[in-house]
C-alpha cells in the first residue's frame, strides 16, 4: 500500500468516527433535554407551587394572629400591659 492510500483510509475512518461521535452526542443531548423537561422541570414546578402555597398560608396565619392579639389588647389594655411587664421582667432575669 502506498502512503497516500493509507493516509486517505485513516482520514476517512477518522471522519467517520467524528461523524458517529457527533450523532451519538446529539442523541444523548436530545435524551437529556427530554429527561429534564419531563422529570426535573415538572418537579420544580410542583415544588414552587407548594412553596408559594405555604408562604400564602403562613402569611394568612400571621395576619389572623395579629388581628387576634390587637383585638385582645383593645378589649383588655391593662391586662396586656401587665402581661408585657411580666414577660419583660422574666426575659430580663433570664438574660443575666
Amino acid at each position: 500500500m502506498s502512503a497516500d492510500k493509507i493516509k486517505k483510509d485513516v482520514k476517512n475512518k477518522a471522519e467517520g468516527a467524528v461523524s458517529s461521535a457527533k450523532d451519538d452526542f446529539e442523541a444523548l443531548r436530545s435524551q437529556f433535554e427530554k429527561f429534564l423537561s419531563t422529570h426535573v422541570a415538572t418537579g420544580l414546578d410542583d415544588a414552587a407551587a407548594k412553596a408559594t402555597e405555604a408562604v400564602a398560608n403562613a402569611r394568612e396565619v400571621a395576619d389572623t394572629q395579629a388581628k387576634n392579639v390587637s383585638t385582645k389588647v383593645v378589649k383588655k389594655p391593662l391586662l396586656s400591659i401587665a402581661l408585657s411587664a411580666v414577660i419583660g421582667f422574666v426575659a430580663g432575669r433570664l438574660t443575666r
